[in-house]
């Protein structure tokens, strides 16, 4: 991963969204995993395990959170890449 626990959880904790889509962070004490921008609280940093994927996340055995589903992709992401392909006439 390219981030270190203490970048991650500062973003969790600002809620950077720089960061969405970059990582995930599991909480231990739930047994969900969020994208670095879900409005739920905050967790403590002893509770959280960070993936860069959610396929990562979801075969250690933590399941989406139901906030921000981070399973779906970014709104951003998708309109980058529609407006990436041709236009049709």
């Amino acid at each position: 991963m390219e981030y270190d626990s203490k970048t991650c959880y500062r973003a969790v904790k600002s809620r950077d969204p720089r960061f969405d889509g970059r990582f995930f962070t599991a909480v231990v004490s739930t047994g969900i995993f969020c994208r670095p921008v879900c409005p739920a609280i905050t967790p403590k940093q002893k509770n959280c395990q960070f993936f860069e994927n959610a396929a990562a996340a979801m075969h250690a055995g933590f399941r989406p959170c139901l906030r921000c589903r981070p399973r779906w992709p970014r709104l951003e992401r998708c309109f980058d890449n529609c407006q990436q392909g041709s236009a049709v006439d």
